[in-house]
Formats: structure tokens, sequence, C-alpha cells
């Protein structure tokens, strides 16, 4: 049965407090922040899983930080090139959420820049993004489309959905249950992606926000 889906596109603004990720989080009637589910391994376990055209995959415990509780990270590369970012937290409330990019993407993953990442953990989300299949470091502005047709696709939608699916494959072996709900929140680029995402694929997120796409 396909999923219910729910998209939303706003114009791209700098929001307020209360419309921050997750602000709504101790008045939710949805209680989403209630995480009761424990992992069923160890982090450092997750370095063998074996997921579909991954070609290399690593695990980490990360102490936790003022703003963020402690969590496992697994990074790696989706063949060719998309490399993933997933965050499991220590508690878990049976939900994923992805966060998308920004212009032409080829961000690095394992760094601290995306806001979303400690409210999500703090929350009870497994999180994960990618850098699209490409490095902006190495191939800056739109480059690595030039004489790559596989990083032209991989940008335009197959780097988010390979990165979801194995997310929630990742997330479903560490707790030993499958994610129950899937949501994904993005801007500009994040929303066009967000968009896209769900014409193509829509059965991937039980709900999606695409602002400015």
């Amino acid at each position: 049965m396909r999923a219910s889906i729910i998209t939303v596109a706003l114009i791209c603004a700098a929001a307020p407090a209360a419309a921050q990720p997750f602000a709504n989080a101790k008045t939710s009637l949805a209680g989403y922040n209630v995480a009761n589910t424990a992992p069923k391994k160890t982090c450092e376990s997750l370095s063998g899983f074996k997921g579909k055209e991954v070609t290399t995959i690593q695990s980490r415990v990360v102490a936790a930080t003022a703003d963020t509780p402690q969590h496992c990270r697994v990074t790696g590369i989706i063949a060719p090139e998309v490399a993933f970012e997933v965050d499991l937290p220590d508690h878990w409330n049976r939900r994923f959420y992805m966060t998308g990019n920004g212009g032409l993407a080829g961000d690095p993953v394992d760094q601290p820049n995306t806001a979303d990442r400690p409210a999500a953990l703090t929350n009870g989300f497994v999180m994960a993004r990618t850098n699209t299949g490409h490095d902006a470091r190495k191939e800056p502005s739109g480059s690595f489309i030039l004489n790559n047709p596989q990083k032209a696709i991989d940008y335009a939608y197959r780097a988010v959905h390979v990165t979801a699916d194995l997310a929630k494959a990742i997330a479903k072996d560490y707790y030993a249950g499958p994610v129950q709900f899937s949501y994904r929140r993005s801007c500009s680029n994040r929303g066009r992606q967000g968009l896209l995402g769900a014409r193509r694929c829509p059965d991937e997120f039980n709900g999606v926000l695409a602002q400015a796409p």
C-alpha cells in the first residue's frame, strides 16, 4: 500500500524559534520525542554492515556534547561516489529524518555543518545525509557533471534515494526493528530534492517539507 505523503512548498526565509525543527516536541500530540527503543548491538559492529552497492563503511561512537547526546555515527560510500552519514541515537523514537544539500551540494559529511543534527538526535530521530555523489572541494561549481553523466544522475535524485534506503536498513539492523515513520525537511535545492523525491519515490517518506524548491 502506498504511504501517505504530505508535501508542503514554502518560501525560504529565516524561521522564528517556534518554527525551528522539532520546536513542538513537548506539546505535539504525536509524542515523537518519546524514545524508548535501544540498540540491540554495538555501534562498532556496524562497520561490518553489508549494504547494496556499499563500497566502504565505518562506524564509531560520538561522545555527547553540550547540545548533542551520545550517538553512533556510520559513514561510507555507496558506489560510485555517494558519501553518506547516518546518526543513530542511544534512545530511538522509531522515526527517520533526512536533511538535504544547498546549491550544487558536494558538501563533506561527518562534519558539524548542520543545525538539524543536534535537535534530531536529542528528540530520538535517526538522521541521514549525503554529498549527492561528488566532492565540491575537488569538483567546484558544476564541473562534476561535465564529463560524468552518473554524477549528474546521483546529484539529481539517486543519491538521496539510495542513502535513505541504506539508512533505514542500518537502523533496522542496529535496533532490530524497522523505521515506523520517515520525514524530510529542507530548503532551496534541498526543497527541490524533496519534491523530486516525493514524485519519483512516493513511498520513501511519510512527510516532506519542501521549502522554496
